[in-house]
């Protein structure tokens, strides 16, 4: 480059006369730069730099360009014209994308993070001559290319163009300049982590919605639906859902769902796929690919020659071509180790929306919440025929309750009580067809009867645990009080759980209520009868979770300290950051897989975040051990703790101090265990344990068990 053409140096930037940047300096940059502080966005950002800064700098014309990082067929990073002020709509077609590596002003300054300063037509034509043939350019005379940076890192970068050439760029318009693009760089540095936060939130609600939607149905077909609609418009134009047809290996995919921006074009894309179905012999598609090698393809920007090889005729390349696709992404639907089918996710060129590497992180979780879905819904099937299993098993938890030194009885989904153990009915002197139904309320004293339905009813319509006394007749006429607490059973896990009805257990507490002499001896026995009834609804419960969710009543109930592995953690807002990289670089450490990672990952925040909102903060600390393969984290905080009373809410609602949520269930569906420890007023001791190789559920590999 001909540096006696340019000016260039970290430390300069330049524009106008000195009486011209002087008078700038001072009315036009200071309201630049208040306007600047006020931009929450980067099109605002950019706006008020194009708007504002041709006018402060007395330019003609302006534009700013931002980096985009690996989003181009080969994986390229360009730059991209975000917005721009005096070019005529042609060169702004021409130029609107171009190389990072290309020999341009731009390309240079921002590459190089350096400015560039050019006082006429011929020094800049004379340093990029392949620029004037290229394309159509403004009319060149002086100008000045500036990189955007903060902290190392370009984000993009600013171009002004003046309406004379110039024999030099004095030091006041240097300094003028550099001050102007460092302000920019700031401002849009702010109005990017904005936005990422934003989009972080906005991918939890659609994760969360579309986990909800996941686990209202099992018929997969009604879900996938859904998924789709629920994609388009939030994340895309148009998606598909295409599944292997598992009765026809080899043969063509099944189109099971398609959602489209305009829903009057949903007929013809189902109609066109009809048409042309996926042929699994068509290697050149990227849904094949997706299908047989179970990875992501990602296309930013979709080439041509993608298309070609897409079409199976003219006919079909003409159709494809209707669609007016701009960037693409399919993601597998992977499930034990089989890819049972794909979801596309594309958007048109009207609508201007390109994918992201963030895009594709969230539609492979939506992929792998979805494959989920999917190989629930086939494996339903199999579960019927593993009724009889699931009977013997029914039988031994039959067996165990009359066991019990308690009354227990089970509801189903409608409410009505369908079994009562033998303590239970000899209590009563009662068969079990007397007292299925609703027929043990006979039983209840009439001045109890509304206050025991009402708090039944109630309860069961929330699905909430409740305790409540009542009168019941026991087989030698006597009312006698009983208390009886329930909790519902769901079956799964998280979002997905589905709602199976009611366990409860009562314990005889007459002799409570006759009198103040026997209330210690009394208070004594009940005390003793509860903590039975709490362990056996904690066994139960743990039999519920497979032995996922620990609850423990003291300190030594929770698992013993692995090896630490890395430095404690002063939990606070800004260090949540911190406990992830942390735990990626053990987990690295650790040859832990990547795939298992992730839930891990979201696990450990969830926990570090309630202990921040509800415990004021607290420590984390992340043990491990590599012949085990199984990794640790800790994490304590000293706020309010959840009430004794209250722990079956917060296993059944994900309640937390600080409410209800859905923050719990993350953490119990992401980790292989979790052990929670919490008292009330001496704060919560969360533990998560994942191993490196996912632990076999116990009713897939032994016989007999559900």
């Amino acid at each position: 480059m001909d540096r006696n053409n340019s000016d260039t140096g970290q430390d300069n930037a330049g524009v106008g006369t000195r009486e011209t940047s002087q008078d700038t300096d001072g009315i036009g940059l200071q309201p630049l730069t208040a306007a600047l502080l006020e931009c929450v966005t980067p099109a605002e950002v950019v706006e008020v730099v194009v708007g504002r800064g041709v006018s402060v700098l007395g330019a003609e014309a302006g534009l700013v360009v931002m980096v985009r990082e690996r989003q181009s067929i080969d994986g390229q990073d360009f730059l991209e014209i975000v917005g721009a002020r005096g070019y005529s709509e042609e060169v702004l077609a021409s130029w609107g994308r171009f190389a990072l590596t290309d020999t341009l002003p731009l390309s240079d300054a921002v590459r190089e993070q350096t400015p560039l300063f050019w006082t006429s037509h011929a020094a800049m034509k004379a340093n990029y001559p392949e620029m004037f043939r290229r394309g159509p350019t403004h009319p060149v005379k002086a100008s000045v290319s500036l990189p955007l940076v903060v902290r190392g890192r370009a984000l993009g970068g600013l171009h002004f163009a003046f309406p004379e050439e110039r024999e030099e760029f004095n030091e006041a318009d240097r300094a003028l300049l550099q001050e102007m693009a460092r302000q920019c760089a700031l401002a849009l540095d702010r109005a990017l982590l904005l936005q990422q936060l934003e989009e972080t939130r906005q991918r939890q609600e659609f994760l969360a919605r579309a986990s909800a939607l996941l686990a209202e149905s099992l018929d997969y077909q009604t879900t996938l639906d859904a998924i789709a609609r629920l994609a388009v418009p939030t994340l895309c134009d148009w998606a598909a859902v295409d599944i292997v047809d598992a009765s026809n290996e080899g043969g063509p995919l099944l189109n099971l769902a398609v959602a489209h921006v305009n829903p009057d074009e949903v007929a013809w894309v189902r109609a066109a796929q009809r048409r042309f179905p996926v042929d699994m012999t068509q290697t050149g598609q990227p849904i094949v690919r997706v299908i047989s090698t179970g990875d992501t393809v990602f296309l930013p920007d979709i080439p041509e020659e993608i298309l070609l090889a897409a079409a199976q005729d003219a006919e079909h390349l003409r159709l494809i071509r209707r669609l007016d696709l701009r960037s693409y992404i399919c993601v597998p639907l992977n499930a034990h180790g089989h890819t049972l089918g794909a979801v596309t996710f594309a958007s048109n060129r009207g609508s201007g929306r390109i994918f992201t590497p963030e895009t594709v992180k969230l539609v492979e979780e939506l992929g792998r919440r979805a494959a989920v879905a999917v190989d629930n819904a086939r494996l339903y099937a199999q579960a019927q025929r593993e009724a009889t299993e699931r009977r013997e098993a029914e039988e031994r938890f039959r067996f165990m309750a009359n066991s019990a030194p308690v009354l227990i009885w089970t509801s189903g989904t409608d409410a009505k009580c369908d079994w009562f153990n033998k303590p239970w009915l000899s209590y009563t002197g009662r068969t079990m067809e007397q007292e299925v139904g609703d027929g043990w309320a006979d039983g209840v004293h009439p001045d109890d009867f509304a206050h025991c339905l009402k708090t039944y009813r109630d309860s069961f319509n929330a699905h909430q645990p409740f305790t409540m006394e009542y009168r019941l007749r026991r087989s030698d006429g006597d009312y006698r009080w009983l208390l009886d607490s329930g909790v519902p059973v769901f079956d799964g896990e998280g979002s997905d759980r589905a709602f199976k009805g009611y366990i409860g257990s009562c314990v005889d507490i007459m002799e409570m209520k006759q009198g103040q002499i026997e209330r210690e001896q009394l208070l004594a026995d009940l005390r003793e009868a509860s903590l039975r009834q709490r362990r056996f609804l904690k066994e139960m419960l743990a039999g519920f979770t497979e032995g996922r969710l620990r609850l423990c009543s003291t300190e030594d109930e929770l698992p013993t300290p692995l090896p630490p592995q890395s430095d404690p953690v002063d939990l606070t807002p800004t260090s949540l950051r911190l406990l992830r990289k942390q735990l990626e670089a053990v987990a690295e450490g650790l040859n832990f897989p990547k795939e298992r990672l992730g839930d891990f990952l979201t696990a450990s925040h969830e926990a570090a975040m309630n202990a921040v909102r509800h415990g004021g903060g607290g420590a984390a600390r992340i043990h491990g051990d590599r012949d085990t393969g199984v990794v640790q984290v800790w994490v304590a905080d000293h706020g309010p703790g959840i009430a004794e009373e209250m722990i079956h809410r917060a296993v059944e609602q994900g309640f937390t101090t600080g409410g209800f949520g859905q923050g719990f269930f993350y953490m119990q569906s992401c980790a292989d265990r979790l052990y929670l420890l919490s008292v009330a007023d001496a704060g919560t001791t969360v533990v998560l344990e994942m191993d490196r190789t996912p632990p076999k559920p116990r009713w897939l590999g032994e016989p007999g068990l559900p």
